[in-house]
């Protein structure tokens, strides 16, 4: 199955990920960027593969986003991809606003890379396997 990836993780960029599709990088760009990115190709047709803010890392911890969607557009938006995009930018405003900024240290950031890098790989296999 062909995807499109969306991440702001440049963990992402270093690394062989197996897939079919397009990746496209969003250098310097926040959490909540990415997530309005997404919602961009959701309005196009294009289907939401894996759910925005798996794992346990809140979107106010963490500066780092990887999210999959569907290659191919469907000929009508997908009413179920648009409402989970919509809850999650939501909740992640309102974590964000609610939070002060931390400029966490490299190495931090480091483990936050790794864990959405994580999260995507194992979101890449699951589509693999089920699609």
């Amino acid at each position: 199955m062909k995807i499109i990836i969306l991440s702001n993780n440049p963990l992402t960029i270093k690394n062989n990920l197996k897939y079919k599709g397009e990746f496209e990088y969003l250098d310097k760009k926040s959490l909540l960027e990415v997530l309005l990115k997404a919602r961009d190709y959701i309005h196009l047709g294009h289907e939401l593969l894996t759910h925005p803010l798996t794992g346990s890392v809140k979107p106010s911890e963490t500066m780092y986003k990887s999210v999959v969607l569907s290659y191919e557009k469907k000929l009508s938006i997908d009413i179920a991809s648009l409402e989970k995009i919509e809850n999650c930018i939501t909740i992640s405003e309102k974590m964000l606003s609610d939070s002060k900024i931390i400029n966490y240290p490299e190495t931090i950031k480091e483990d936050f890379q790794l864990i959405d890098f994580s999260l995507l790989k194992t979101g890449l296999e699951s589509i693999n396997q089920f699609y």
